[in-house]
């Protein structure tokens, strides 16, 4: 459920109205893939909206090297919203990443930074007055999975089976397909 909010101190006022549990901080990697890492509502304040909040984004794929890992989440209060799949009491964020040495240098890798970047420079050219930018989401669950109907080679049902029912979904703040909600993959 989004919640319509617009400033920090809207977000803020929502976690004490809604009794948030956890707040769901989410940001994309270079290739879109959803990230996140979770923070009790003690984790966020109104410095976080303006300064950030520190994390360690070594596993990150195309962001920075690992010397340079330590990076910011800042949240944007316009995305707040509730998760109605978690069983807690969720806040969701969608956070801008910056560099922790450069705060108010935004990560030229992540993909919200081209749409930012782009939206002057369209208008600039006088082509057009805004340019629009959005995913194409596409996502299926499947009530089982039959390999032959995917083209698999595999010999080993042990192997098949550990292939499609226990997927590696990689560094901990990915939010893979196999995570359709956080309770689910518990």
């Amino acid at each position: 459920m989004h919640l319509n909010c617009t400033t920090a101190d809207d977000v803020l006022k929502s976690i004490k109205d809604k009794n948030v549990q956890m707040i769901d901080l989410r940001f994309t990697d270079l290739p879109g893939m959803w990230q996140h890492f979770s923070v009790p509502p003690s984790g966020v304040d109104a410095g976080a909206f303006a300064e950030g909040i520190g994390f360690g984004g070594s596993s990150i794929r195309g962001f920075q090297e690992i010397q340079e890992s330590d990076m910011l989440v800042v949240p944007d209060p316009t995305t707040a919203l509730l998760d109605p799949f978690a069983s807690a009491t969720t806040l969701v964020l969608i956070c801008n990443i910056k560099e922790i040495r450069s705060p108010a240098k935004p990560i030229a890798a992540t993909p919200d930074t081209l749409p930012r970047r782009q939206r002057p420079y369209v208008k600039g050219t006088g082509k057009a007055d805004i340019a629009y930018f959005g995913p194409e989401a596409e996502f299926f669950v499947f009530n089982g999975i039959h390999p032959k109907s995917l083209g698999c080679r595999y010999k080993s049902r042990a192997l098949i089976r550990h292939h499609f029912e226990n997927p590696v979904v990689g560094p901990y703040s990915r939010r893979a397909i196999f995570r359709l909600a956080e309770d689910l993959r518990h």
